[in-house]
């Protein structure tokens, strides 16, 4: 059984020439290696990237005294506290401790990191994110999966490109988003937001996922987001079918559109569900997927699904099982001839009766087999005789049920 190794030491005091050694690493690699403690990483002076993820590390504490440490992967570990762990870590450009149990940053534990472009803190239990007012150059920021409410603190992060603030406890969005004008990718889906009412202007924003709110208009977001290519509407509130419309004739570049999931009214319209989705389509040529569903209670009263359409799917899905069936019952053929092939070859090389056996004469080109004793060397042929003729009407068989079947779904 292998060892669980629960604290490594780094250093090497005492041999010189491994000291050297450490002194020139650039690269440590201890992921996955059950890890509850670091040791001597002081004399890894020229420590840049450090790969400590998947372990049971609790205190990053000494990671202080690395300062050109540039890549920092901690994911999947138990730390809790950071506060001092990269007060000095000046070169400092990505760090990941998604999955870890911090719930408390301080506003001075990134004073120094003003080279961080990639920060991922996703499944934590952040409340507060102040600590980004100290991140001037960060690019990529992950939070998803935490308890933060404001975003305000957003609006110092001017060069931000990538935002993922997935299921957190989100009201307002719209102060924080200010002035982001680099933003291409947002995802706020899975919060409380019910308004984007006044967002400024987006222009470089291509993905914008705002699922599982509270929307009941997201006209704003075209306006402020015009190059909007794969728009995630879906679990909303959004009832006016016109309200969709607009947003469709804001986004010339929509590529795919997700409306599932909200109690869109048809009843104040000239639509359904089909002529609808036309209608889109017809708007921005360039959309590939439309994704409207039922939202359930709306649709039944609203009658957006007639008993023509209903039949319609059903006849969809029955064509479709049929396909199935046929290919399969082609599959089918091909083996039974096969075996038949097979028999038939077996049969030929066996050599017929001798004159003392007791069994019936039998034709090789006969189909009807006349009984004989079931003992003596002819009971193999006759067996390989009533193979034979059983996957004759095994073939023949399949292909009748197959022809009924497809008879039966035509008329």
């Amino acid at each position: 059984m292998a060892t669980k190794i629960s604290r490594v030491n780094l250093s090497r005091r005492g041999e010189n020439n491994q000291k050297r050694e450490n002194n020139g690493t650039t690269t440590l690699d201890v992921s996955s290696s059950c890890l509850f403690a670091l040791d001597g990483l002081n004399e890894y002076i020229c420590l840049k990237r450090l790969l400590a993820y998947d372990n049971c590390l609790s205190d990053v504490e000494c990671l202080q005294s690395l300062h050109q440490l540039e890549v920092v992967h901690l994911q999947h570990n138990n730390v809790r506290k950071i506060e001092n762990a990269f007060t000095d870590c000046a070169a400092l450009k990505e760090l990941r401790l998604d999955f870890n149990c911090i719930s408390k940053v301080s506003s001075l534990t990134f004073e120094k990191c003003e080279n961080l472009t990639v920060l991922d803190l996703s499944f934590n239990q952040l409340q507060s994110i102040e600590f980004l007012q100290k991140l001037p150059s960060l690019r990529e920021l992950y939070l998803s999966n935490n308890q933060v409410e404001s975003i305000t603190p957003l609006m110092f992060c001017k060069n931000l490109t990538d935002l993922d603030l997935t299921a957190n406890k989100i009201v307002e969005a719209k102060e924080g988003l200010s002035g982001l004008s680099s933003l291409q990718s947002v995802n706020l889906s899975r919060n409380k937001i019910s308004s984007l009412f006044g967002l400024n202007k987006l222009p470089h924003v291509t993905t914008f996922n705002i699922s599982g709110n509270k929307l009941d208009s997201a006209a704003c977001i075209a306006l402020a987001c015009p190059s909007i290519e794969y728009f995630d509407l879906s679990e909303n509130m959004i009832r006016n079918a016109d309200d969709i419309l607009m947003i469709v004739d804001y986004l010339k570049e929509l590529k795919e559109f997700n409306i599932q999931n909200n109690p869109l009214d048809f009843s104040t319209t000239t639509y359904d569900r089909r002529s609808f989705m036309r209608e889109i389509q017809g708007k921005v040529p360039t959309v590939q997927r439309v994704q409207l569903a039922r939202s359930g209670k709306n649709d039944s009263k609203k009658k957006v699904f007639t008993l023509q359409d209903v039949g319609q799917e059903i006849v969809g899905a029955m064509e479709d099982q049929f396909t199935t069936l046929s290919a399969l019952a082609d599959i089918y053929n091909t083996r039974i001839s096969e075996r038949y092939a097979r028999l038939k070859d077996a049969f030929s090389g066996i050599p017929a009766p001798k004159p003392w056996s007791t069994g019936v004469e039998v034709n090789a080109d006969d189909d009807e087999l006349t009984s004989g004793t079931r003992h003596g060397p002819q009971n193999v042929r006759t067996r390989l005789y009533e193979a034979l003729r059983f996957s004759r009407n095994a073939e023949e068989t399949t292909t009748e049920t197959v022809e009924n079947l497809q008879e039966a779904i035509l008329t």
